[in-house]
């Protein structure tokens, strides 16, 4: 539990002022000042100082700020953990290797979205090695592939894929008309015991025929790995069909930097998050941000398994997207609280901004009301990440409102000065398109439903 003094000094860092930090703590204001004056002697460092009438954080009280945050997270999650220790769900299974890597990624995920605290424990094996498991009362139960004695066990269908014969993409299995042609080739294939070999050693003994019939066999126990030696022309293997498009990568993967892992290098030397403020890191507490450790291990993954795609894209919802599926346009800001757009089918819609409410109507500004540069600013920490021109839109008053922009001085009218201000301002920041400028004229009624009067790329 953390000295009742250091929610004070927070306090006080939050708004600056003594007189605020009373009436949020409910407690009086000299007793806000002796707080302060505690943490002072205690230190013996000064924590705050007056810049004329603006009370400002020493250096000592920014390395105060800065230690005390983390404390008080820590306190909050230590809190938290205590309160939810007998709320947890202890989750014990085993998957085999194909489905632990290709299934339930996607499975797991949506199971702690739905309820954080389910405790896994998730044992990845071949088929047999499971079965074994399960008998001795290690697991609860277990996903497999391939064959096992179903009066044995209680059982219910998961999922189904096909389960087809891969070779590297020079390899000319569409004029392989029989199996046999296949035995002077290596078969690279998973140990005994696994599902999957299970399965094409029942395939070929049904046909009187043998993996001993191919002309070498090599036992490897980790899909990936086999995946890069069929793809290296070093032989063919059986596997299904979800294994193989998972890890399929573009083309010249080998070459790129993200094949020898050196892409990742900024990930590995900077902790982005870390170097936000504290206030930020306050408004992404619970909210899973990548760290270090979580980028090392997917240059690993990268770099075993391959990549699809070659270029970094940006995420939707963007734009229009975000209409139709009642969401918020990714890193935009709102156009309006509520947003008035013509359909020419179905005529004139109106978009209130995502999450608006009663409650909330104070914390929507909108983006005709904003600092353009704030904007690009977002855009320009964006564009490091991704390769492509994101989808910046411009919004901009005939009238500017009053002090926006310190240039406008004379008059507050739009002129192309202030468009062209702020092009060379999104250059400067390495913006790479400006999509749209939208300009709409004020007609003195409500603000969160005017339409765009005019667009110009």
């Amino acid at each position: 539990m953390l000295d009742f003094r250091i929610d004070t000094f927070l306090a006080v860092c939050k708004y600056m002022n003594f007189t605020k930090a009373s009436q949020y703590l409910n407690i009086t204001q000299p007793a806000v000042s002796g707080h302060i004056r505690y943490l002072e002697e205690y230190y013996d460092v000064k924590l705050f100082m007056y810049i004329g009438k603006k009370m400002q954080l020493t250096k000592a009280g920014k390395i105060l700020l800065d230690v005390a945050t983390t404390l008080k997270h820590d306190d909050i999650f230590l809190k938290n953990k205590l309160n939810n220790l007998s709320l947890k769900q202890e989750l014990v299974f085993g998957a085999t290797l194909t489905v632990g890597e290709y299934v339930m990624p996607k499975v797991i995920d949506q199971l702690l979205n739905e309820n954080q605290n389910t405790m896994i424990k998730m044992q990845v094996a071949n088929t047999s090695e499971l079965l074994k498991m399960i008998n001795e009362g290690q697991l609860d139960f277990a996903l497999v592939e391939g064959y096992f004695n179903k009066l044995e066990y209680d059982y219910r269908k998961f999922c189904q894929d096909e389960y087809i014969c891969v070779g590297s993409i020079d390899f000319p299995l569409s004029i392989v008309h029989d199996i046999s042609e296949l035995f002077k080739y290596n078969l690279i294939i998973r140990e005994n015991g696994s599902g999957s070999r299970e399965i094409i050693e029942r395939w070929l003994k049904e046909r009187n025929l043998d993996i001993d019939d191919f002309s070498n066999i090599i036992e490897i126990g980790n899909i990936n790995m086999i995946k890069r030696l069929v793809k290296n022309n070093h032989g063919i293997t059986f596997i299904y069909k979800l294994a193989v498009e998972k890890g399929s990568s573009f083309k010249n993967f080998e070459k790129s930097a993200y094949a020898d892992g050196s892409y990742f290098d900024k990930y590995l030397t900077h902790d982005y998050f870390a170097a936000v403020s504290p206030k930020v890191q306050e408004l992404f507490k619970g909210i899973a941000v990548p760290t270090i450790e979580d980028w090392t291990a997917l240059r690993e993954t990268v770099r075993t398994s391959g990549l699809y795609n070659s270029y970094r894209m940006a995420v939707a919802p963007n734009g229009s997207i975000s209409y139709i599926n009642d969401c918020s346009s990714s890193i935009h800001p709102i156009v309006n609280r509520i947003e008035e757009r013509q359909e020419k089918k179905v005529g004139k819609i109106y978009y209130p901004a995502a999450g608006l409410a009663t409650e909330t109507i104070p914390y929507y500004k909108s983006a005709y009301d904003t600092d353009m540069r704030a904007v690009i600013d977002v855009y320009a920490a964006a564009t490091e990440h991704v390769d492509q021109g994101l989808s910046l839109t411009l919004f901009m008053r005939s009238t500017l409102p009053e002090g926006l922009y310190e240039w406008k001085v004379a008059n507050n009218k739009m002129t192309t000065r202030d468009l062209s201000i702020l092009r060379n301002y999104a250059y400067k920041k390495g913006i790479k398109t400006i999509y749209y400028i939208r300009t709409f004229t004020d007609d003195q009624e409500e603000v969160g439903a005017n339409q765009c009067e005019s667009c110009v790329i």
